[in-house]
């Protein structure tokens, strides 16, 4: 009986934190910007200064490993979120770093020691959360 009354207890309380937690949504816009050309990088020194793990906008990398979808971008404000479906399909990047002043309009990728998406010429949208 008392195990009965714990396993009631339980689909209780979770059928009441579903409850809770389902009243919360997260609703993305998209907003297409235009083509622009994507590469990537690596957290390593020989495509970064001495700091790789730094960027220009705080760590985006511990010893050579992203701690996130970070990207570098001239052209857009630190903690700009975007989206490349033709390239990473669903993934939410986040803008982190600069890259060198010649590259005006173009989007690294950081990702990890040994990948590459190579140059890509695609399609970028901006998300923007409501809650």
């Amino acid at each position: 009986m008392k195990k009965l009354l714990t396993i009631i207890t339980f689909i209780v309380f979770m059928v009441l934190l579903k409850s809770q937690t389902s009243n919360t949504t997260i609703v993305r816009q998209y907003h297409y910007i235009g083509k622009y050309v994507v590469t990537s990088y690596n957290a390593v020194a020989s495509q970064c200064d001495k700091d790789y793990d730094i960027g220009a906008h705080g760590r985006v990398a511990r010893n050579g490993k992203p701690t996130g979808y970070w990207f570098a971008s001239n052209f857009m404000r630190a903690g700009t979120h975007i989206v490349l479906p033709e390239v990473t399909g669903n993934i939410v990047w986040t803008c982190r770093d600069r890259l060198h002043p010649k590259y005006r309009h173009r989007i690294d990728l950081l990702l990890p020691v040994g990948e590459t998406i190579g140059k890509h010429w695609t399609k970028v949208y901006i998300v923007k959360e409501n809650q």
